[in-house]
């Protein structure tokens, strides 16, 4: 199957993270809760008729996360970490009317992350 078009992911998140910093380590280990709402948005084309339509889903989801930062100085530290979500996709409109879902309710959302964290 190929699709062709473009699609809009957006997760809209609140959370909260709670760090276990030891004195005298470099390394600083955290956990995380988080709520939101993810949402995929796309227009979809019918190429028989030429007739496109908007469509959405979005939902709610809650998950947690954990972590460690490794510190390189008191103000940069490298932040590896896991986010797992669970959800359900179950609010389906099509050009702004909404729709019955069947089969889309259920979602699971897993995030690996790496970067950096500044403190100036």
């Amino acid at each position: 199957m190929e699709l062709e078009g473009d699609f809009g992911l957006s997760h809209l998140e609140a959370g909260a993270r709670l760090s276990f910093p030891r004195a005298g380590s470099k390394i600083m280990p955290y956990v995380g809760a988080w709520v939101g709402r993810p949402s995929l948005t796309t227009t979809l084309d019918d190429f028989d008729t030429g007739a496109s339509s908007d469509f959405s889903l979005s939902g709610f989801a809650a998950g947690a996360s954990g972590g460690v930062q490794l510190f390189l100085s008191p103000k940069l530290a490298l932040d590896g970490g896991l986010s797992i979500g669970v959800g359900k996709m179950g609010n389906v409109k099509l050009d702004g009317q909404k729709q019955t879902t069947q089969g889309l309710e259920s979602t699971t959302t897993t995030r690996l992350r790496f970067g950096a964290n500044w403190y100036p």
